[in-house]
């Protein structure tokens, strides 16, 4: 009898074909989510193993560079043509220049921050981080930002078209794939590869991805690279600025603390912080899988005006994830010790901050999807002025605790941030949109409402 009760729930629950789609699409994304965490950590080995902590530390600071750089290079496109792309409105002729001109944008923002950087890369390596050596990194670092901005852009086009594959794909998977298998093949054929090269078969896959790109898009999605078109593009970069606000300082929010790190501590403590913290997002991993379906999903139902389905999806999507991110949580508090020793025995004095920043994570998927929420809905520049308020106490905090405590103060302050900016996001959801999207206690996936 039970059996058969939860075979009801079970169909009941995918009945609602909004619910079932995101168990559907969340289950290629988490698939292939968790396929790249795992060349990820693959890659931290590879390097961690073949060069060692001092040369990964340094590797971590250029990546770094690279994300934060990207992010502004995109400029923001990437989720205003989501939601562009999402409400159907227009034709593939007009997607098609509004991809042309949010490229050809954001190919003069990254390009000119590349260039800054190569010029100015002994300086910051000698003057801001105190490693000479770091120098070369930075070079082919900078390189990647103006490759991996376009990727997004195009991505965002995917999302936008609900082909989550190809999404997943990109977004969770495909860089750590190239890169690993480009740097399985240096060194099968070559054993006197210095540390340098990781980096420069990084950049060697962001091409090739980017190449696979506008094969996709040009070739079998049909989308035309169109110059010329009748569109509103000052509408569409009002939508964009704000998300680029707010996409920045999330980035920040993710990776200034190994900048930090690396301000005060040695390129080994950046490694042995870089690894907890990769291994902490294993707790959140499963929201990115939510936040990729969801997106689209929420721009047709607040457009429709269908705020009671929103709810139930919101709430329904929260409580998968916070089942999820409870599970995990477990796994790396009871096995931190082998977690953490697969890459090295010093990387085992990691614990406590992998600790800190796994309950970091377990809060932000508890908060639910409130940036998806937010911007989808209208409200970018709210939640644009939310990620400042967490930004702010991320660098304040750092400030503060950074030069006493080293990596144990950033992981502090990592976890106020996302403490911040999540709780105020509860709320505005709530005020703004009359909506709740946290998980609801106990957690239940058959009462989403």
């Amino acid at each position: 009898m039970p059996l058969n009760n939860l075979k009801k729930k079970l169909q009941k629950l995918l009945a609602d074909g909004n619910q079932a789609e995101v168990m559907r699409k969340g289950f290629v994304y988490i698939v292939l989510r968790v396929l790249g965490l795992l060349l990820g950590y693959y890659f931290t080995l590879l390097v961690t193993r073949n060069f060692g902590s001092s040369v990964y530390g340094l590797v971590v600071l250029g990546l770094t560079l690279f994300m934060i750089a990207s992010i502004a290079g995109k400029k923001g496109f990437d989720i205003a043509l989501t939601r562009w792309v999402a409400t159907g409105k227009y034709s593939k002729q007009e997607i098609g220049a509004y991809l042309a001109r949010a490229s050809g944008n954001s190919f003069l923002v990254a390009g000119t921050l590349a260039a800054i950087v190569i010029l100015a890369r002994e300086w910051i390596a000698l003057e801001v981080f105190k490693k000479p050596e770091l120098g070369p990194y930075l070079l082919y670092a900078a390189l990647t930002f103006p490759l991996w901005s376009q990727i997004l852009i195009h991505i965002g086009l995917y999302r936008g078209l609900k082909r989550n594959t190809l999404f997943s794909f990109y977004n969770a998977f495909a860089r750590f794939f190239a890169v690993v298998c480009l740097l399985l093949l240096g060194l099968w054929f070559y054993n006197d590869l210095t540390g340098v090269w990781v980096l420069k078969l990084h950049f060697l896959g962001v091409l090739l991805l980017f190449l696979s790109c506008l094969v996709i898009t040009h070739g079998h999605l049909m989308y035309p690279f169109a110059l010329r078109g009748k569109i509103d593009w000052k509408a569409f970069s009002r939508t964009s600025r704000p998300i680029l606000v707010t996409s920045l300082i999330f980035i920040l929010l993710s990776w200034v603390d190994r900048f930090f790190v690396g301000f005060f501590q040695d390129e080994q403590t950046v490694a042995i912080y870089d690894v907890a913290a990769k291994l902490a997002i294993l707790v959140s991993f499963n929201l990115d899988a939510v936040n990729s379906i969801l997106a689209p999903k929420v721009v047709e139902l607040y457009e429709a005006g269908q705020k009671d389905r929103l709810q139930q999806l919101v709430r329904f999507s929260a409580n998968i994830s916070g089942l999820i991110s409870l599970s995990t949580l477990a796994i790396v508090l009871i096995g931190h010790d082998l977690l953490l020793g697969i890459f090295g025995p010093e990387y085992q004095e990691g614990w406590i901050l992998l600790f800190v920043l796994a309950f970091a994570q377990l809060a932000n998927c508890f908060s639910g999807s409130v940036g998806i929420l937010l911007q989808m809905t209208g409200y970018q520049k709210l939640y644009q002025r939310i990620m400042i308020a967490g930004l702010l106490v991320n660098l304040i905090l750092n400030g503060l605790l950074a030069p006493f405590y080293g990596a144990m103060g950033v992981a502090l302050a990592t976890f106020a941030s996302i403490l911040t900016w999540n709780l105020y996001g509860i709320y505005f959801c709530r005020k703004k949109l009359g909506i709740s999207a946290h998980v609801s206690l106990p957690l239940r996936i058959f009462k989403s409402k």
